[in-house]
């Protein structure tokens, strides 16, 4: 992992000083991870990286030390298909042509079964093998529709409850500089999925919608009380010390007034078990995790939920779960989500409407009553269908 306060830079050199094999070509290893020549990057702290830009520096990283075995976990969450397939490739370039050996563990089930040679699944704590030609991917979430879907006259009944007009926003330096030139909005009690190649800047536009950033130009109209922007990391956003307890019940007193019942109610209505209160957030699994950092933003019962890949890294019968959850909360409290995510299938299951961010604009916006993908009219848009149905 990353230091969190260092440079990547900085945190690669440690990396290379300590372990780095002498004969090894550092330049070569950075060509295989596709971060040659790209300074820019390694000047920026984690935390302004993309995810698929930090995947390419763990994987130097790891490749530096030159192991036998390179183990991976999750090396493609959170990180679009065309990205997870250019990393993908890199390892088994470095693995063949360093005659290594690299084993990887993933829910992404589809992009396994089309890039390694041998697949295996666990059944009954058994690794049986699977055979690709007989692989079929089990879409959880598609086992049934989402029943909240709006119509499509919701938006011309309804005022957005945020909208953004040629909202300008622009960080970095040189060939590096990242502008964004939106107009996007968002409807009471619908579901927008936000999508896009890996650095793109789709979480940089949830931040903004969340106030955490502020344009730097442009029109904002914001008709919501409340936002609650939930990241990638879940455990990054908890104390990894203290029980869940003493940080969730601090939360509940600050908004009590819009609750009648106790917080323990609070909690069953939250479907949180209570033995998971005296547990710290490592101590949870990770879709326990993710559970508990919805129910804490949903403490304060937003008007508006920004899921940031908080999904990823789930199989996808937890990810079912988890949505289903939500819908249920939502349909109780009437409140609208805008879901940022490379998984082209939940975005095809749950969102009414579907935006395709590349190069800082909003290069599609689809509306998803049938067929949305073949209402595509940008490259990228086709690209980023054909590399997850391909």
């Amino acid at each position: 992992t990353l230091s969190p306060i260092h440079r990547v830079g900085v945190s690669r050199e440690d990396v290379f000083k300590a372990h780095a094999d002498r004969s090894l070509d550092v330049e070569s290893v950075l060509e295989y991870c596709s971060l040659s020549g790209n300074e820019e990057l390694l000047n920026r702290y984690p935390h302004q990286c993309s995810g698929g830009e930090l995947q390419r520096v763990i994987l130097a990283m790891s490749i530096f030390q030159m192991p036998d075995l390179l183990l991976l976990d999750e090396p493609t969450a959170g990180i679009d298909q065309l990205t997870a397939r250019s990393i993908l490739r890199d390892i088994q370039a470095w693995v063949r042509e360093n005659d290594r050996i690299c084993f990887i563990a993933s829910h992404d089930e589809n992009l396994l079964s089309k890039n390694v040679d041998f697949l295996f699944e666990i059944n009954k704590e058994k690794l049986v093998p699977v055979r690709p030609s007989l692989y079929q991917v089990q879409n959880a979430i598609g086992q049934e529709q989402n029943q909240l879907r709006s119509d499509a006259t919701t938006r011309l009944e309804n005022s957005p409850i945020y909208q953004v007009t040629d909202g300008f926003f622009t960080f970095g330096n040189g060939n590096e500089k990242l502008s964004f030139e939106v107009d996007l909005e968002i409807y009471p009690n619908e579901i927008v999925g936000l999508t896009g190649i890996s650095g793109a800047g789709k979480s940089t536009i949830g931040k903004l919608i969340a106030g955490h950033l502020q344009w730097k130009s442009g029109s904002e109209s914001i008709c919501f009380r409340q936002v609650q922007y939930l990241s990638q990391d879940s455990v990054q956003n908890f104390h990894p010390y203290k029980i869940m307890k003493y940080q969730l019940h601090p939360i509940y007193k600050r908004w009590e007034h819009l609750w009648s019942t106790s917080f323990k109610e609070v909690l069953q209505i939250l479907q949180i078990e209570e033995e998971w209160m005296d547990r710290t957030i490592l101590g949870l699994s990770g879709g326990q995790r993710q559970r508990m950092l919805i129910a804490r933003a949903l403490l304060c019962k937003p008007d508006l939920l920004i899921i940031d890949e908080s999904f990823s890294g789930l199989d996808g019968i937890s990810k079912y779960k988890l949505w289903k959850w939500i819908e249920y909360l939502r349909l109780k409290w009437s409140f609208s989500i805008l879901v940022i995510t490379h998984d082209l299938n939940m975005i095809d299951k749950v969102c009414d409407y579907i935006f395709i961010l590349h190069d800082g604009k909003i290069v599609d916006k689809l509306d998803n009553f049938g067929n949305w993908e073949k209402k595509a009219t940008h490259t990228v848009t086709k690209r980023l269908i054909n590399a997850y149905i391909y």
